[in-house]
């Protein structure tokens, strides 16, 4: 029923995902869209036509931060993106989320999961790689994340996450 072969039935989808951090980037062309208002308008197409190809699986779509606007988040959310099933928040808070999970919960009924998360394994003040301090705060992370998973606690939103290597490429 499109242009795509019919693979949906292969167990490998989970879902399909749509657009990474769209609310920062544009969804990345300069000019592709002048507002996130009007990015969230195309995501919410696309979701729609995805839809109408499978319907079996769950869209999912990748917001850049929500610690900044959380009242935004939840019009796009709420009102310009219906078609999206689970969100996935890309957030850096340091040693810990923050109130991340408890942001999400006033947003949304929607699962969400962390799409990245993570630190820098370099310390600019030190000058150098601390693996210790990166695996510490990686740790912690995802001590947080668990604290919060829908899986443990029905009345938790969170799905899981996925470490993230930020700015830690091959020197």
């Amino acid at each position: 029923p499109g242009p795509f072969p019919p693979v949906y039935s292969n167990p490998a989808i989970l879902m399909w995902s749509l657009g990474s951090e769209w609310n920062i980037n544009l969804f990345f062309k300069p000019g592709q869209f002048p507002t996130v208002l009007s990015a969230a308008q195309a995501l919410e197409s696309a979701a729609v036509q995805v839809k109408s190809f499978d319907s079996t699986h769950p869209v999912v779509s990748s917001y850049g931060t929500i610690v900044n606007k959380p009242n935004d988040v939840e019009t796009y959310v709420n009102t310009s993106c219906l078609s999206v099933d689970v969100w996935s928040v890309n957030e850096y808070r340091g040693p810990g989320f923050s109130r991340t999970f408890d942001q999400w919960q006033a947003i949304s009924g929607k699962p969400m999961f962390l799409g990245e998360y993570g630190i820098d394994a370099y310390n600019t003040t030190a000058g150098s790689e601390d693996q210790a301090t990166h695996a510490q705060w990686v740790s912690w992370l995802w001590d947080e994340i668990v604290r919060n998973l829908y899986a443990n606690n029905p009345n938790n939103a969170a799905l899981g996450g996925a470490v993230f290597e930020w700015n830690d490429d091959w020197w």
